[in-house]
C-alpha cells in the first residue's frame, strides 16, 4: 500500500508489436462433413482429414472422444498393411501372385489367425479381404532393415515437435526377430499409430510423396522424398480393390473412386474399427470404438464422403 501522493516508477518499457492474424488449414466444408458423419456414429468415433498434395489438415472431429485423433497411440491392425504392402511390392511381389490365406499361420512359435481365411487367392484379394495370415507368411520375404526404411519413407516416426499442437507421427520399432516382423506387417506387436499419422500414410500413397502435417496456412512444408511411383500405382490398385469388393466396401460410393483399407483391433474389452484411405485429394482416417466387434469405420467413412460430396 502507498501513502497519498506517492508515485510508483516504471521500471522498464517495451515497444508493443501488432498481432499477426493466423489462419488455420481447417476447411469449414470438410470439418462440417466430418461432424455430420459423426452425428450418426453408434459408438465413440473420430475423423481426421488432410489434403494429400500438401499435408494441410482439413478436419479434426471427435464424437465422445474415443482417443486424441492427433496424438493417440493406437494399434492399427490390418489398416497398417498399406505400409506392409508397399514393402512387399518393393521385393518384387506382384499383385496377381497367388498367396495362401490360412486360418492360422505360425512364425517362430508365434501363431497368427485370420477371419478372412479361404482358398489360395491373389495378393490383391488377400489385401482386399484383410487376410492377416497371408501377410504373416509374406513377412518371410522381408528383412527388418529394409522394412524400417519403408516405414521411414512414409514419415512414420518423424519429428513433429515443431507443430503447434501435440501430434504423434507413429512408432514402429525395428523388429527383434522374424515373429516380431510378422506381427508388424499386420499392424500388431509394437506398432503404434495415431489417426493423423495413418491419414498421412494414405496421403503419401495418393500424392506419391509424404508431407509433414500442416495446421497453419502458408507454413513451410518440409516434405519428404518421393516414394517409388511404380509401387504406389500398384498400392493404389490394392486399396481400390479393398473398397470395390473387399472388407472396406462399405465405403464404396458412386462417382470419384474411393481407396482404402480397414482394420479391427481388440484392446481389452474395447474394439476399434479403422478405415484409412483417400478420395480425390483428400486423405483421411476414421476410427470407431465400442464394446462390440460389429463396428464399421468403412460405413462411417461412406457417410463422411457422402456429406462431403464429390
Amino acid at each position: 500500500m502507498t501513502s497519498a501522493g506517492t508515485q510508483i516508477g516504471v521500471l522498464a518499457r517495451w515497444p508493443g508489436v501488432a498481432g499477426t492474424p493466423v489462419r488455420t488449414t481447417i476447411s469449414s466444408k470438410v470439418q462440417g462433413a466430418a461432424l455430420a458423419a459423426l452425428g450418426g456414429a453408434s459408438g465413440s468415433a473420430a475423423i481426421v482429414a488432410v489434403q494429400a498434395s500438401t499435408g494441410d489438415v482439413l478436419a479434426v472431429a471427435q464424437h465422445r472422444a474415443p482417443a486424441d485423433a492427433l496424438n493417440a497411440r493406437l494399434t492399427p491392425g490390418t489398416a497398417f498393411t498399406i505400409v506392409s504392402a508397399a514393402a512387399l511390392l518393393g521385393t518384387g511381389l506382384k499383385t496377381d501372385s497367388l498367396i495362401s490365406c490360412e486360418n492360422s499361420f505360425t512364425v517362430n512359435g508365434r501363431t497368427f489367425s485370420s477371419d478372412a481365411a479361404g482358398a489360395t487367392k491373389s495378393f490383391t484379394d488377400d489385401f482386399a479381404d484383410g487376410c492377416g495370415t497371408a501377410f504373416a507368411g509374406l513377412s518371410e520375404r522381408l528383412h527388418a532393415p529394409e522394412f524400417d526404411q519403408v516405414v521411414k519413407g512414409f514419415g512414420i516416426g518423424a519429428d513433429w515437435s515443431s507443430l503447434p499442437v501435440p501430434a504423434f507421427s507413429g512408432s514402429v520399432p525395428s523388429a527383434a526377430d522374424v515373429a516380431d516382423l510378422a506381427a508388424e506387417t499386420i499392424g500388431l506387436g509394437n506398432v503404434q499409430m495415431s489417426p493423423l499419422a495413418m491419414a498421412m500414410v494414405a496421403a503419401a500413397v495418393d500424392s506419391g510423396t509424404w508431407h509433414t502435417p500442416q495446421f497453419i496456412e502458408d507454413s513451410a512444408d518440409p516434405s519428404g522424398t518421393a516414394l517409388n511411383q511404380s509401387d504406389m500405382t500398384e498400392l493404389r490398385s490394392l486399396m481400390r480393390a479393398a473398397v470395390r469388393s473387399g472388407a472396406a466396401q462399405a465405403a464404396n460410393l458412386p462417382g470419384n473412386p474411393v481407396y482404402g483399407q480397414v482394420g479391427l483391433v481388440r484392446t481389452g474389452s474395447t474394439w476399434t474399427s479403422w478405415f484409412v484411405g483417400f478420395r480425390g485429394n483428400i486423405a483421411f482416417t476414421v476410427i470407431e470404438s465400442g464394446k462390440t466387434s460389429q463396428l464399421s469405420a468403412a460405413a462411417l467413412s461412406g457417410a463422411f464422403l457422402s456429406a462431403l460430396g464429390g
